[in-house]
């Protein structure tokens, strides 16, 4: 059985939600990012904890502007 999902009448969710969570995330990745250079031993380390700081950073900007995966989904007319 498939689920439907029914979104609200706002499409694109509050604004304090996505400015919370498009900042908090690219907190996120500019701290995971900044420390994870700061203990890494090897710039292969170095390498891949800056690209996850970078991920969340991305994850965050995508929050912010509307991006996929955040876009809105279609509603579903109740059958």
């Amino acid at each position: 059985m498939l689920m439907k999902v029914n979104m609200s009448d706002d499409k694109t969710g509050c604004t304090s939600c996505r400015l919370i969570g498009g900042f908090g995330f690219i907190g996120i990745g500019l701290y995971v990012g900044y420390v994870g250079s700061k203990n890494a031993n090897n710039p292969y380390s170095r390498l891949i904890i800056g690209l996850i700081g970078a991920s969340f950073a991305g994850i965050g900007t995508a929050r912010l502007l509307n991006l996929p995966p955040f876009k809105t989904r279609k509603k579903v007319a109740p059958e």
